[in-house]
């Protein structure tokens, strides 16, 4: 085979290996990343009762308002958050004033992380054996504060001194994103046309017997090339999702 051929095989495998140890590199990093998000609507509220004759009450205890909170916890990270990890237990913690009426737990992760609420005075403790990466559980709160109640998770990871990050409002519905099955589609199909031109054009500068071996080289280092661009978009988006796959899974009332 000509130099041409040579050249080519030993760029689409420089590339390759680039490639292949930016995600080795993005996989490999390890660390407990504990997240949350949340999103509080209003069911009853000061305003939609005033001048009416409805009463709402909760255990025969009369209420001026009633809002729901929805908190998503998990972790982020590779490395898995256990419970001698943290240093006391992490906590919700909502508004001064606020009276937490119910709680529960809407969905989990996996049922061996044993993820449970558990009722303590002005807050509700997030109680699980371990979360492992994407690991966590989706909660509702029922309480007294308005749709603008401040909403805070307290507790630390004993390591790093890590306080869980908060990631933004929940939306009401989650979709998955198609941009990376877009993406790595038109790279392929960008990869073939490139590829075949590419050979085309170089293809007159050689012997007949050695074009197809050119074309197809440049065809194949182009699809190992884009496959692994497509695999490292992949990774990429795994660290920045911003909430884990689970919850894409199933539709949130």
């Amino acid at each position: 085979m000509s130099q041409l051929i040579w050249n080519v095989i030993a760029i689409a495998a420089g590339v390759t290996g680039i490639i292949v140890g930016l995600i080795l590199y993005f996989r490999g990093k390890r660390e407990k990343e504990p997240s949350w998000a949340y999103e509080t609507h209003g069911l009853v509220g000061r305003n939609s009762l005033a001048g009416s004759r409805i009463q709402v009450s909760y255990d025969g205890t009369p209420l001026d308002q009633a809002s729901a909170t929805r908190v998503l916890f998990w972790n982020a990270g590779r490395d898995p958050i256990k419970k001698q990890d943290i240093a006391g237990t992490f906590s919700i913690r909502l508004g001064d004033e606020v009276r937490i009426l119910q709680h529960r737990v809407l969905q989990v992760s996996r049922e061996e992380i044993e993820f449970r609420t558990v009722d303590q005075e002005d807050r509700v403790l997030l109680d699980f054996q371990f979360l492992g990466l994407g690991d966590g559980a989706y909660l509702e709160i029922i309480h007294t504060g308005s749709p603008e109640v401040d909403v805070l998770i307290d507790g630390t990871l004993i390591a790093h001194s890590k306080a869980p990050r908060f990631r933004g409002r929940l939306p009401r519905v989650f979709e998955e994103p198609g941009w990376i099955f877009r993406t790595g589609c038109t790279l392929l199909i960008l990869s073939v046309i490139g590829s075949v031109s590419v050979g085309v054009i170089y293809g007159s500068e050689i012997s007949k017997d050695e074009q197809f071996w050119l074309i197809f080289a440049i065809l194949l280092g182009g699809v190992i090339v884009t496959l692994s661009l497509m695999a490292l978009l992949l990774t990429v988006y795994e660290k920045l999702r911003k909430f884990p796959a689970w919850v894409y899974t199933s539709k949130k009332g």
